[in-house]
């Protein structure tokens, strides 16, 4: 056949050698059957390559392959065809400090257009991107108490966006209303841990850890005269890797009074092992984000215990407030805020029910390449505000403590603008009609650190 001019033709005795030679004195090496692909050497147009028609899978040591539809080399290491990554891609999965791996996407890519809280057992995730497409937030289930999200490629967030993990442990409940007096208000929960790796984030949304806010103790109403009921603790551990690690109990709900005596206040808990939690952070991040017996990424801040309720109203008796619970405690440093004491009556009238203590800020993790002016929080809650009493002379509640903050650590370029912290919760305040009441005191500040690769 010709071929810009040329006439090429099979060597004599070799016509099955896939060379042919034109009697100008050029030569040219045709397509070689292999199997029942085609190999073909030095295609028109393109220089020295071999080009595979159609996908080889390599099946034994020594063998190479393709995949036509990627593009990819194929070989058989370690006993499977395995594909082979150019140095680009392994330029976006290469190590960071600690676990800089962004996984394979296997989940695919995900829209956030409504708030979302994931199906159980879903803790661990593997986007090739997550975008938030309003002030919506993302969040595991309940029952899986850490959540592990992975983007191989850009995490976009917008303002007031929430990538969170689910509220967490157990809190204290308020002391129930006695005589018309306020109820106590519930303690607020903590959370779980939460890792996020994310190859880019864009945008100002949040991805936190905080605890909860503290309930507001309720308002008494005219009633008859029996004694406040006090609140019960919140969760006595705080967990690190999957383990209780217990530095003292949050503090008791305070006790209510129909003497016009004031209802103690909760006392607050010291934190955990500083120097030990962070090893163990450590830990998980340089082994895996997966749930395995060893692996579980199980970090929880304690719980605000609940307030007390306000003495009873009736007669000449006086009702006093109940004193708030205190905060829930994590870090070492950083105590939770213990709740106030309850106001003394000065008159005929119902105690206000003490604020709930606040939960503890967690463990917040994440690791990027490049990341926005994104906030990331590990934040203890506010306390819960004392309740008032149905009149002037009856005690207010004591405000809760508030929770103390968790660790949040941040792991990025350098020069971002991005915000961490683990502030301490504030206490909350007596409120409404009513004499006395104090304020609880703040929590802890946490540990935050802001760390450039």
């Amino acid at each position: 056949m010709t071929n810009h001019e040329h006439e090429w033709l099979p060597l004599k005795g070799l016509e099955e050698v896939p060379i042919r030679y034109c009697s100008c004195g050029a030569m040219k090496v045709r397509g070689v059957q292999v199997g029942e692909n085609t190999i073909t050497l030095s295609p028109s147009g393109i220089g020295d390559v071999v080009r595979w028609s159609a996908t080889a899978t390599p099946t034994a040591l020594g063998d190479l392959g393709m995949d036509v539809t990627t593009g990819r080399p194929l070989a058989y290491i370690a006993a499977a065809s395995r594909s082979l990554a150019h140095t680009g891609e392994l330029s976006n999965t290469r190590v960071a400090p600690g676990y800089g791996v962004y996984s394979n996407g296997s989940d695919g890519a995900y829209a956030i257009a409504a708030n979302t809280t994931l199906g159980a057992a879903i803790n661990v995730v593997r986007y090739t991107t997550l975008t938030f497409n309003g002030a919506f937030y993302l969040e595991n289930n309940t029952a899986d108490p850490w959540f592990s999200v992975f983007t191989s490629g850009i995490l976009t967030t917008v303002a007031s966006s929430e990538l969170r993990v689910y509220l967490a442990g157990t809190n204290g409940t308020g002391g129930a209303s006695a005589g018309g007096s306020g109820a106590g208000g519930n303690g607020g929960l903590s959370r779980g841990g939460l890792f996020v790796y994310a190859n880019s984030i864009l945008g100002t949304g949040i991805i936190h850890a905080n605890g909860a806010v503290g309930v507001t103790g309720g308002t008494a109403v005219l009633g008859s005269s029996v004694t406040g009921n006090a609140g019960t603790s919140g969760s006595a551990a705080c967990l690190v890797y999957n383990v209780a690690k217990t530095s003292g109990t949050p503090g008791a709900g305070g006790g209510g009074t129909n003497a016009g005596g004031a209802g103690a206040a909760g006392t607050a808990a010291a934190g955990l092992t500083g120097p030990r939690m962070f090893w163990d952070i450590c830990r998980y991040l340089n082994i895996s984000g997966d749930d395995t017996t060893y692996n579980r990424a199980i970090f929880r801040g304690g719980t605000g215990a609940g307030g007390g309720s306000g003495g009873g109203s009736g007669g000449a008796n006086n009702g006093g407030g109940g004193g708030g619970g205190a905060g829930g405690t994590y870090y070492q440093t950083a105590a939770a805020g213990g709740g106030g004491a309850g106001g003394a009556a000065i008159g005929v009238g119902g105690g206000g029910g003490g604020g709930g203590g606040a939960g503890a800020g967690s463990c917040c993790m994440v690791v990027t390449e490049s990341a926005s002016a994104c906030y990331v929080y590990a934040n203890g809650g506010t306390g819960g505000n004392g309740g008032g009493s149905n009149t002037a002379n009856g005690g207010r509640g004591g405000g809760g403590g508030g929770g103390a903050g968790g660790v949040s650590i941040l792991i990025a370029n350098s020069g971002n603008s991005a915000t961490v912290a683990a502030s301490a919760g504030t206490g909350g305040s007596p409120s409404g009609t009513g004499n006395g009441g104090v304020a609880g005191s703040s929590g802890g500040t946490g540990l935050a650190m802001k760390l450039s690769k």
